[in-house]
């Protein structure tokens, strides 16, 4: 499984650190996914991703759906996350980058 961060919006409210579009590729095959508006949460020094439900007849409604759990998958965007900032480095305000963790 290959995960590719495809963009980032910081948007801190609460527990929610912004939202993510990703993609997950499955090689050698040519299948992949394509995960768009995912919350980042976090609360004390955990993190975790929620998929955004939709509201029909009045109740929460899930917009995605699929037979192997999502777990193994948020686990490799949070890493794939935390590799695209260099560890121990300082940035100006210029240089930041757009992924805080």
């Amino acid at each position: 499984m290959q995960v590719e961060i495809l963009k980032y919006i910081e948007d801190e409210k609460g527990y929610r650190k912004g939202f993510i579009d990703f993609k997950v590729s499955y090689p050698p095959s040519e299948k992949w996914e394509i995960f768009r508006n995912i919350t980042i949460l976090e609360k004390e020094g955990k993190k975790w991703l929620s998929v955004p439900s939709a509201w029909r007849d009045e109740k929460p409604f899930p917009t995605y759906e699929r037979n192997s759990p999502l777990k193994p998958i948020f686990e490799e965007v949070l890493t794939a996350m935390k590799n695209m900032v260099p560890k121990n480095s300082v940035n100006t305000p210029e240089e930041e980058s757009a992924f805080p963790f």
